[in-house]
């Protein structure tokens, strides 16, 4: 794997979307129990670019697709 890389975003969006997780972070318990569980926590929280969706929920929906798919 390649090292971490730091640059500029083509989408507004995202940037706007990791901006909002920053803002959550005091609000969540700390200290984490593991950056995993953080990030579980943070995946319930809303986002406007997929329609207000939260990404666990929209996860489990694609895998759900993709699953009747086969």
């Amino acid at each position: 794997m390649a090292g971490p890389r730091i640059g500029r975003t083509a989408s507004r969006q995202v940037l706007g979307s990791m901006n909002d997780f920053q803002r959550m972070l005091p609000y969540q318990p700390w200290p984490p129990r593991s950056l995993t569980a953080l990030a579980l926590e943070l995946a319930e929280a809303p986002c406007g670019p997929i329609g207000m969706r939260s990404p666990d929920d929209l996860t489990r929906a694609l895998l759900a697709t993709a699953g009747s798919l086969e």
